[in-house]
């Protein structure tokens, strides 16, 4: 049986949870098609992510990986097409680091590709009655860090085959835990809807990988 791997990442600065760790954790030990699922939570830190994702690369050797990520302010899951070797920080991660314009990987290409099953993925989502769009910049944060980490990982030794990321939005909870006494037009999403992606995601990269294996052995 092969494996694929979800990640999601830790709370955040002031924030008492993260939805994608919950994400993360909730497929654990699943199994979707002929693979099984192993959940694993990452640090929200640039020194620390690179070295947390080979570790779980390391141990697992997944055959795909689909990451997810925290982005508050977006209305949608959206399904990130590129990473970029940038690390540009508004605000510091949570070891206190701020890089200004540096590199993901030094010597690294300017940016990778997601190789999961994007398009497929957009359109079985949108299918769900889950909102979702197709992005093109996965920003410059810890998000994009990881992206372009696992990327350039599968580029340099083939694990995993297949990547990508979804970025979703905060969950009710969180929003309404913030809301001041006028209110707060703040968008969310509710948790079984972000679950319903992630099934969907898992699905089509999947079947995307069975595929390649298959194509591998003729």
């Amino acid at each position: 049986m092969g494996k694929i791997l979800v990640t999601g990442f830790e709370a955040f600065g002031k924030d008492r949870s993260n939805p994608t760790e919950r994400l993360a954790r909730a497929f654990d030990g699943k199994r979707i098609g002929g693979f099984e699922v192993v959940g694993e939570v990452m640090p929200v830190s640039y020194r620390r992510i690179g070295v947390s994702l080979r570790k779980s690369l390391d141990r697992e050797g997944p055959d795909a990986v689909v990451a997810t990520g925290l982005w508050k302010g977006r209305t949608d899951v959206t399904v990130e097409r590129v990473a970029v070797n940038v690390m540009d920080a508004r605000i510091p991660d949570n070891d206190g680091y701020r890089p200004k314009d540096s590199p993901v990987v030094r010597g690294g290409p300017a940016a990778y590709l997601s190789t999961f099953p994007y398009h497929e993925i957009l359109a079985h989502l949108r299918e769900a009655g889950v909102p979702s769009t197709l992005s093109y910049s996965a920003g410059t944060f810890i998000c994009n860090a990881l992206l372009y980490h696992v990327l350039h990982e599968s580029a340099k030794r083939g694990i995993p085959r297949l990547a990508g990321f979804l970025h979703v939005p905060n969950d009710p909870r969180s929003v309404t835990l913030k809301e001041g006494a006028f209110g707060m037009s703040k968008p969310s999403m509710s948790f079984e809807l972000m679950e319903t992606a992630v099934r969907v995601a898992l699905q089509d990269t999947a079947t995307a990988s069975e595929k390649a294996q298959i194509g591998a052995k003729a």
